[in-house]
Formats: structure tokens, sequence, C-alpha cells
């Protein structure tokens, strides 16, 4: 089973991938997710059904007061978006400059290194009434011939963490990497290694604002629920005093269900994580949730799915925020996408 097979055979069922984002009112999506996608076929695999689960009760229903609720959903348009998979978007903390995953199992985009590669775009201008994306550019420097995924850039714009299936023989395995920008080049392309990264899946990071926190989703042991393989739970480690990573912590049973949850996005605030979640009941098969930290790394509110149009009744996931603007960005495979599984 290669690195992404569980979001494919999750989503095989359902419409392309849009990849939506979102100004005050609006909100948008990028398109096509497919079966290639180093995400895309991990999550599609939630189709399991894990006997002896407890199933959890529905969130509380929206009241209509949600901010999340009054956005107006749009597609970023064939500029990003093609008839391949755009996901996973990460946006710098100006609003300026997007990086998002491009391509399928087939090939990619034209210009590209790999099946998958990482490709940016920028803007001159992040306010409401404007915004128009420049052509993508494959960030070479970054990308490799096989399949690269979600990644998330920090807030000083200068460090990229990444999930890539390089430099591995053994299936399945995915990792998280690193790199950091000299100027206009990203160099120091490494792997962040143990103990975040294991023979298994550790994938889809989130780097917290101050660099400290590294979030990241994994099918590893010692997650909530069943063992197997198709549970992914999110986990975070924290940035030693010698840089090191620590030992990851496992979020605990306030966000993992022993199902799917993963695209974690810890956001501006330092304390608020958006993730996705098919455990949780909601709008659909995959859902966004919001919640709160506490005083522990097992300490959280309970997850409040984000009310429609932000959910829809198909998957919806991969979130991010723009700290510069009232914007965010997230992936779904509702209607209206042009790309294809």
């Amino acid at each position: 089973m290669t690195e992404d097979q569980l979001l494919t055979m999750r989503l095989r069922k359902t419409t392309p991938i849009l990849l939506f984002i979102s100004f005050l009112a609006v909100a948008i999506v990028l398109a096509g997710y497919n079966s290639g996608s180093v995400d895309a076929r991990r999550l599609a695999h939630r189709t399991v059904h894990h006997a002896g689960h407890p199933k959890l009760p529905p969130p509380p229903p929206d009241t209509g007061k949600s901010v999340f609720a009054k956005l107006v959903v749009k597609n970023l348009g064939p500029v990003i978006n093609s008839k391949l998979n755009e996901f996973a978007p990460t946006l710098t903390a100006d609003g300026l400059t997007m990086f998002f995953v491009s391509g399928d199992q087939n090939g990619g985009r034209a210009g590209g290194v790999g099946k998958e590669d990482f490709w940016m775009t920028t803007r001159a201008d992040a306010s409401v009434d404007s915004g128009a994306w420049s052509a993508p550019v494959d960030v070479t420097e970054i990308n490799s011939p096989g399949a690269d995924g979600a990644a998330s850039i920090a807030a000083d714009g200068q460090t990229i963490y990444f999930a890539t299936s390089r430099n591995t023989t053994v299936s399945g395995d995915v990792d998280i990497w690193v790199a950091t920008l000299d100027g206009t080049h990203w160099k120091n392309v490494h792997e962040v290694g143990a103990p975040i990264n294991t023979p298994d899946w550790e994938t889809q990071p989130s780097i917290s604002p101050d660099g400290k926190d590294l979030y990241f989703a994994s099918n590893r042991p010692g997650k909530i629920g069943p063992q197997s393989k198709e549970n992914v739970d999110i986990f975070v480690s924290h940035q030693l005093p010698d840089g090191r990573w620590g030992e990851p912590i496992n979020l605990g049973s306030k966000i993992n269900t022993g199902k799917y949850e993963g695209s974690p996005f810890i956001a501006a605030d330092n304390q608020t994580l958006y993730f996705c979640s098919d455990g949780r009941g909601g709008l659909g098969g995959l859902d966004i949730f919001k919640s709160e930290r506490g005083k522990s790394d097992t300490d959280w509110s309970t997850p409040e799915a984000l009310p429609a149009p932000i959910n829809s009744p198909n998957n919806d996931f991969f979130i991010s925020f723009s700290a510069a603007t009232n914007s965010l960005y997230f992936a779904s495979d509702r209607s209206g996408g042009s790309g294809e599984f």
C-alpha cells in the first residue's frame, strides 16, 4: 500500500476535490485530490469500519451565529486548479505566497519534477477586493521524482516542513522533512529524523507560530482505539533546548477517536487546532473540526464541527489560514471541481 492509499479509497466514490479560499464572506477550495496523491490515498481508505468502536454523538448543531456560516465558498479557478489534483495549501503569514501540491500517480503538471510536486504561487495584494494568483511555479529545490505531500510553512516564511515518500524502501513509509530559505532558494533539505519519523506513516505537518511545536498525523503505534494501519491519529512533538524534537505525544481521546483524524492546523493564537475527522459525526464523511487547547497536550475542548458552507455532505479537510487576512483555504470533494480522482 502506498503512503496515501487510505485517502484515495476513502474518496473514490465522491466527486472531484476543490481547494477553496475565503475572504470574510468568501471561502475558496483547491481542486483535484487524486488516488496518486501522498495524502489522498491514505484518507480514502477510511471506508473501513472498526468493530467495537463506540459511535460518538454528533457535534452540537450550528446556531447560525458562527462566522464560518457567513462565508461564501469559491473555487480558486483554472490558474491554480487543473484536471490533475491540487490540495494541501499552506500560506505565508502575509497571505501573499501559497504553496500547494499538484499532480497524480500518472504524472504531474508540465514543468514538474515528480508525479506530485510542491508548487508556489504569489499575489501582490491580499486584500478582499484583489488577490489574483500568479501562474504556479514548481519548487524544484524541494521536490523529488516521487510523491511529495502536505506542507506547513513557519510564521517567518523561512522554514517549511513537508511530507515525502523519498529515500525509503519500506512500503507505506512517509516521513516529514524540512528545508530552510536562503535568500530566494530553499536549502538544507533534510529529514527531521527520529523520534518523529518511523517506518510508519508520518505526514501532514503543522508547525506552531513560535516554531516550537510540530503537529502531524500518523498511524504509528500508540493510537487511540485499534492499532491498525487504517487508524490515524494526531500527535505533537515539542522542540528541545538543543534544537532536536522530543518524543511525539498523542493528543488523546478528546481529539482522536480510533478512526481517521488528520490534516491538523494550529492557528496563529497557538491554542486553536483545526483538523479533519470521520469519527465524530458531522455533515459528511470527513468534516473539519476546531478545538481549544487547555493546560496540557491531551487537554482539549470538545471539538466543534464547522458549519456549512465550510463542511458539506462530502469530504472536507486540509484547512489553512492566512494570519494577515480574513481568509481560509481548504480542500473538498464537493461538486464543481475540475480535478479527477
